[in-house]
C-alpha cells in the first residue's frame, strides 16, 4: 500500500475515533480534482416569483437561506430539497444580502435590499422584528463577524460602511454608524458594492466600490461618525462635492487602509486607466485570510495576496533595466534566433512545453497558456517557460494578457538576464499600455547596448514608433465624460492610497460581468484549492487556484448566473441567478450523463472576452431584455411593490 493510502486509511481511523476530528477530516475531503470534473445539476429548489439575489448557508451547513426580488427570504433543507420556511419581509424593494447572525442558532437574520432598509428577522416566528433605515441608496451587502451575535456591517451605494449593533436605540444622532464614507474621499459618485471580513482576523474588512481597488481597513484604526450627505440627491454638486473631499470630515488614519488593484488599470495620478467604468462586484478572504479574490466587472477574476511588499512592476522593470544593460564586453551579441536554455525543466514540464508551443504555432494560444500554466507548476524557476507563455499572452491580447505577459518577461529575466527575446516583448508591451516614459527608457537601453547587432534596425524603428506615440498622446489628453470632470476629485490622501497599491498575484478569465453588479467569486475547498465564478452568458466557471487553468464550465441558468456559495463541510454547491430557482450542484455517479457540461470551454471563454468589451449600446439593449423578461415574469403577481433590476457592473 502507497503511503498516501495509508495516510488516508489512517485520516479514516482517527475520524471515527475523534469526533472534533472527524469535522476537520471532512472540511479538508470537501472537494479534489476528481470531483470537480464530476459536478452535475443535483435539482432545482423551487418557490421564489423573482430573481434570486443572494444565497448564505448557515454554520453548519444544514441550512441555506436565499433572498430575492419577490421580498421573501426562503430558508431550504439541501438534503432534503425542500423548503423549511418562507419569510415575507418589509422590504418594498429587491433583497440583495441576507446573513445569519453568529450564535444565535439561526434565529436571527438580517437582509439589505433595494428600498435602502436593513431588516432583522426571527425565523422562529417568520417575521421581521426591527428595521435599520440609516442608509440613504441601495444596501447592497451585509457582513458578520465570527462569535458576533449583535454586530453586523452594510456596504450601501451611498458610498458608506456602516457598523450596526443590535442592541443599540439608533433613533437619535448620540450613537454614529458610518465607518468609511467614500464620497470624502474618492467623489460624491461613489458606491460600495460589496464588503467582507476576514473570517480569522474580524478587524480587517474589505470592501469593493464602483472603481478597480479593492480596500481593506484595519477597523482597530477607524472611527464612527454620523451621515451628513444630502438626502436628496438632487442636492448633489461639483461644490458640495469639493468641500466634503477638502474637509477633515470622515477622517481616515493613513496607516488604516490598504489598497489593492491591477496595476494596468491605473494611471499614475489614481484614476482609472480604461474608457468604462469597472466595478468590483464581490471580494472575499481566502480561508487563511491572507487573499482578497475580487470579481471585477469589465475585466477578470484577480487574486490578491493581502501580505505581498514586491515593489511596483515598472519599478522593477527599471532595476532590470539597470541590471540587464550595465557595461559588458564588446563581444556580446543579439541573436534573436539564439536558443534558449532550458533550465530546471523536468521530463513532464518539457513534454508539456513542446506541445505549448506546438499550439501556439497553430494560434491555439488559451489551450498553449494552460499548458504552459501546467509546466510552470512543475518547473517554476524555468524563465523559457515565462518567456514564451508571455508570447502567447500577447497573441491571444484578452483583457489584461499584455500585461500579465509583460510580468512574464519580467520574471525570465529576473532568472536569466540572457533571453533576449524577452528585451523586445518588454519594449512592444510597455508601449502598447500606454507608458511611454518606461518604454522609451528601455528601448534606448537596448539599442545602445546591441546598436550594431541584427536586432539594431528592429529597436531603431520601435524607437520612432514610441515619438510618434508620445506626440499623440501630448495632443489628445486623457478623455473623461462630462460627468466625471465634475464630480472625479480625489482627495490628495486617496491619491497616496492609490499611488502605494498592490499588484495581484493570480488572474483567472473566460467568465463575463458586464451585466449586473451582484455578481459573486468565492473559493472552493478548506484551503481554496479552486475558485468559481458566475458569467453573463448564464455559465458557472470553476478554475484552478494556483495554474488559473480553468477545469469545468456548466450551464448554470437561462439567462446570468449571479451567486455562488459552496457548502462549508461537503462537496455541495449552490448557485442562483436571473431564474427564480435556487441550484444545487454535486458530483454525479458513473453512470449519470452530465447535461449541463460545456465541452468547448475555450470557445466559451473566447466568446466572453469579445462580450465584455463589445458596443456598450449593445450591452445596454442586453440588459434592457432581461429587464423585459423580469418585469414580464412579474406582471401576474398580485403585489405590486417596486422592483429595480441589478444595475449593469
Amino acid at each position: 500500500m502507497s503511503s498516501m493510502n495509508f495516510n488516508f486509511v489512517e485520516k479514516c481511523q482517527r475520524r471515527e475515533e475523534s469526533s472534533r476530528y472527524a469535522r476537520k477530516f471532512q472540511r479538508s475531503s470537501i472537494i479534489n480534482h476528481s470531483l470537480i470534473k464530476k459536478i452535475g445539476l443535483k435539482t432545482e429548489l423551487e418557490g421564489h416569483k423573482g430573481c434570486v439575489n443572494c444565497l448564505e448557508w448557515n454554520s453548519t451547513g444544514d441550512v441555506l437561506a436565499s433572498g430575492s426580488d419577490d421580498y421573501t427570504i426562503k430558508l431550504w433543507d439541501p438534503f432534503r430539497y425542500r423548503m423549511l420556511n418562507s419569510m415575507t419581509t418589509a422590504h418594498t424593494g429587491n433583497i440583495f444580502s441576507v446573513k445569519f447572525m453568529p450564535e444565535t442558532s439561526d434565529n436571527t437574520i438580517i437582509s439589505g435590499a433595494a428600498d435602502h432598509n436593513i431588516n432583522v428577522h426571527d425565523a422562529y416566528i417568520g417575521e421581521t422584528v426591527r428595521i435599520f433605515s440609516e442608509h440613504q441608496n441601495r444596501v447592497k451587502r451585509l457582513a458578520t463577524a465570527p462569535l458576533e451575535r449583535d454586530i453586523f456591517w452594510s456596504g450601501s451605494e451611498d458610498g458608506t460602511v456602516m457598523e450596526f449593533d443590535l442592541r443599540c436605540n439608533y433613533k437619535d444622532d448620540s450613537h454614529k454608524t458610518v465607518l468609511i464614507n467614500l464620497s470624502a474621499y474618492c467623489n460624491i459618485k461613489s458606491e460600495v458594492k460589496s464588503i467582507n471580513i476576514n473570517p480569522l482576523k474580524p478587524y480587517e474588512l474589505a470592501v469593493g466600490a464602483n472603481d478597480p481597488f479593492a480596500r481593506i481597513y484595519d477597523r482597530r484604526k477607524l472611527k464612527k461618525y454620523n451621515f451628513d450627505l444630502p438626502r436628496n440627491t438632487a442636492s448633489f454638486s461639483k461644490s458640495y462635492s469639493d468641500n466634503l473631499i477638502n474637509s477633515d470630515s470622515y477622517k481616515i488614519d493613513e496607516n488604516a487602509v490598504s489598497y489593492f488593484v491591477p496595476r494596468h488599470l491605473m494611471e499614475d495620478d489614481g484614476c482609472c486607466r480604461r474608457g468604462k467604468n469597472l466595478t468590483i462586484t464581490y471580494l472575499t478572504f481566502s480561508p487563511n485570510g491572507q487573499e482578497l479574490l475580487v470579481n471585477l466587472g469589465g475585466e477578470q477574476v484577480y487574486l490578491f495576496n493581502t501580505k505581498d511588499q514586491s515593489e511596483d512592476i515598472l519599478l522593477k522593470v527599471g532595476n532590470l533595466r539597470e541590471k540587464c544593460f550595465s557595461p559588458i564586453d564588446n563581444d556580446e551579441k543579439f541573436e534573436l534566433n539564439s536558443l534558449m536554455k532550458m533550465k530546471h525543466v523536468t521530463l513532464k514540464s518539457n513534454s508539456l512545453k513542446e506541445e505549448a508551443d506546438r499550439q501556439n504555432s497553430i494560434k491555439e494560444y488559451s489551450k498553449a497558456i494552460r499548458l504552459y500554466n501546467e509546466a510552470i507548476k512543475l518547473s517554476p524557476s524555468t524563465p523559457i517557460l515565462y518567456c514564451n507563455r508571455a508570447t502567447a499572452l500577447m497573441n491571444r491580447d484578452w483583457n489584461g494578457d499584455l500585461y500579465s505577459g509583460l510580468r512574464d518577461c519580467v520574471k525570465a529575466l529576473t532568472l536569466d538576464k540572457t533571453l533576449k527575446k524577452a528585451y523586445f516583448k518588454i519594449a512592444k508591451i510597455l508601449l502598447t499600455l500606454g507608458w511611454h516614459k518606461e518604454a522609451e527608457e528601455w528601448t534606448d537601453a537596448v539599442f545602445k547596448k546591441y546598436v550594431k547587432s541584427e536586432a539594431g534596425p528592429l529597436f531603431e524603428s520601435l524607437r520612432k514608433d514610441i515619438n510618434t506615440a508620445k506626440k499623440e498622446a501630448e495632443k489628445e489628453p486623457r478623455r473623461r465624460r462630462k460627468s466625471e470632470d465634475e464630480f472625479c476629485k480625489l482627495n490628495k490622501q486617496e491619491t497616496v492610497w492609490r499611488n502605494k497599491s498592490i499588484d495581484f498575484q493570480n488572474r483567472y478569465c473566460g467568465h463575463c460581468n458586464t451585466t449586473t453588479d451582484i455578481k459573486e467569486v468565492n473559493f472552493w475547498g478548506s484551503s481554496g484549492q479552486f475558485v468559481m465564478a458566475g458569467s453573463d452568458d448564464a455559465k458557472i466557471f470553476i478554475w484552478d487556484r494556483k495554474t488559473e487553468n480553468q477545469l469545468i464550465t456548466l450551464s448554470g441558468d437561462d439567462s446570468i448566473v449571479n451567486c455562488l456559495q459552496p457548502h462549508p463541510y461537503t462537496c455541495l454547491l449552490a448557485s442562483s441567478g436571473i431564474d427564480p430557482v435556487v441550484k444545487l450542484w454535486g458530483p454525479l455517479s458513473e453512470n449519470e450523463e452530465n447535461k449541463y457540461l460545456i465541452t468547448d470551454s475555450d470557445k466559451v471563454a473566447s466568446e466572453n472576452q469579445k462580450r465584455m468589451n463589445s458596443d456598450p449600446l449593445e450591452t445596454m439593449l442586453l440588459s434592457m431584455g432581461q429587464s423585459i423578461r423580469y418585469l414580464e415574469r412579474q406582471e401576474s403577481d398580485e403585489d405590486q411593490r417596486a422592483t429595480y433590476p441589478c444595475r449593469p457592473s
